[in-house]
């Protein structure tokens, strides 16, 4: 037990500690300043919108190590599932987030063809809205694409600079999703760094984010799947492959 605390403390407790305190010095020391000085209205306005950024920033620290800590505590346990098609659950996922991002375009292409799977239907539509917003990052609320497919061999797959993360799926009937971004020029390289818990990446509108890819791997994972990124050149795919059902 001592070792398995250890782990999930040198895996998410130690960085999150670290992004914490920078957000509460920058706002103590912000609040600090204004209760000793008179500042200008134009001043005031800049330093609440940083003390505002990093409460934002505290929020989705807490909330990733929340749901990070979970899915790292019942990882020896297989998620609770039942067999189903992964395109309602999709259109579920596209429906959150036009609630969450009115403006975001999503272009889903389901090949009905694509196998069952078995999963935690819950976790994996939560897994997709976090995608679909990571998404909206790289492409500011603008057009991507969400492909459900059968799985195709990693040989076959476009561009040569694959990476990945998780548990490898066996090969055979198995299923994927795709979130496609064209027209970035962002290398594939420095996107990956974004599967690292906690990890913030800097959106269309100038804001840190965070990424949220750390909670989509962990998910994928208990389901025996992996997540990769692949470099369309241009463009960018985040793909989640999952075992078929027998």
């Amino acid at each position: 037990m001592r070792t398995a605390n250890r782990t999930l403390f040198d895996r998410l407790l130690s960085p999150a500690a670290h992004d914490m305190r920078g957000a509460l010095t920058n706002i103590g020391g912000f609040a600090e300043l204004m209760l000793l000085q008179d500042y200008d209205a134009d001043q005031r306005r800049k330093m609440l919108a940083s003390m505002r950024d990093q409460a934002e920033k505290l929020g989705q620290i807490v909330d990733e190590l929340l749901e990070l800590a979970r899915l790292e505590l019942s990882g020896q346990a297989d998620p609770p599932t039942a067999v189903v098609s992964l395109a309602p659950l999709l259109r579920a996922a596209v429906a959150e987030l036009t609630a969450l991002r009115p403006s975001a375009r999503v272009m889903l292409d389901i090949d009905e063809r694509a196998p069952a799977a078995a999963v935690d239907a819950m976790e994996i539509t939560r897994a997709m809205v976090r995608l679909l917003l990571y998404g909206t990052m790289l492409t500011g609320d603008g057009q991507m694409g969400l492909r459900l497919a059968r799985e195709v061999d990693e040989s076959d797959q476009p561009g040569a600079n694959d990476r990945g993360a998780g548990r490898g799926a066996d090969r055979g009937a198995g299923v994927s999703v795709s979130l496609v971004v064209r027209d970035l020029e962002i290398p594939v390289e420095t996107l990956h760094r974004d599967f690292a818990p906690f990890a913030r990446c800097i959106d269309r509108a100038g804001r840190s984010r965070d990424t949220g890819l750390a909670t989509v791997q962990a998910i994928v994972a208990r389901h025996a799947g992996r997540l990769t990124m692949t470099n369309l050149l241009p463009g960018v795919a985040v793909t989640v492959t999952l075992p078929g059902a027998a």
